[in-house]
């Protein structure tokens, strides 16, 4: 059914939009430092287990493009870039 992939596919960009929002959170609050605490981070979070497998991979290059990095701005402008996309 047409209308239930459409809702399916609203469901996974919100899901990939509140990954999105925890992760620019947790790292403006200085949680993750890294990839690899990111990486843990995600696994902790059962992200992973939630989305498609290729939203997990995109979202996996948003963090491998944002990390490290010297500001929060520069994460923003990625994820801003990301949800543009």
């Amino acid at each position: 059914m047409e209308e239930d992939r459409i809702k399916a596919r609203i469901e996974a960009y919100r899901l990939k939009a509140r990954f999105l929002e925890d992760l620019l959170e947790r790292v403006s609050a200085g949680e993750l430092l890294n990839v690899e605490e990111a990486k843990d981070w995600i696994d902790k979070s059962k992200y992973g287990e939630k989305l498609s497998a290729m939203d997990f991979h995109e979202l996996l290059q948003v963090i491998k493009t944002a990390f490290p990095v010297t500001s929060v701005k520069a994460i923003l402008h990625c994820i801003r870039y990301y949800l543009a996309l």
